[in-house]
């Protein structure tokens, strides 16, 4: 796994679509800033609900821009796993978010979890339905 970015905390508070202002995270990932809202940190956490992690944007002050992933608990309980739309994946260890969080630390590290490589059939290869006997049939 490579590092793809870090969690850090936030100095200032966000405004949200709504106009609220919240309390952040700043995901860095792959030189792409997000911001997660720290009561859905908490939360994902404890394995009750999954965090959204929204795109981060200075427009007069930070503003979240709607939903671009979610962060939820590994199956492990060791870790907390990002997933983007786009299908990216990172995982950042559960023990440092929480160091984060109390704030006896000001950063974390993320690293990218490897995409599965789909292995697709050559577009030459026999048909598997056409294999064996079924092939002579034809």
């Amino acid at each position: 796994m490579e590092k793809a970015g870090f969690l850090a905390v936030n100095r200032y508070n966000a405004v949200d679509a709504n106009g609220d202002e919240c309390t952040i995270l700043t995901c860095t990932l792959c030189g792409t800033r997000f911001g997660v809202r720290v009561g859905e940190v908490s939360q994902a956490c404890g394995g009750l609900l999954s965090a959204r992690v929204e795109p981060l944007r200075n427009r007069q002050g930070q503003v979240l821009l709607g939903s671009a992933g979610t962060m939820t608990l590994s199956r492990s309980g060791k870790a907390l796993n990002i997933e983007l739309v786009n299908g990216d994946r990172f995982t950042v260890s559960l023990s440092a978010v929480r160091e984060l969080l109390a704030q006896r630390r000001s950063y974390c590290r993320i690293v990218r979890i490897p995409r599965k490589e789909r292995l697709l059939p050559h577009p030459l290869s026999p048909s598997p339905r056409l294999q064996g006997q079924d092939a002579l049939l034809c």
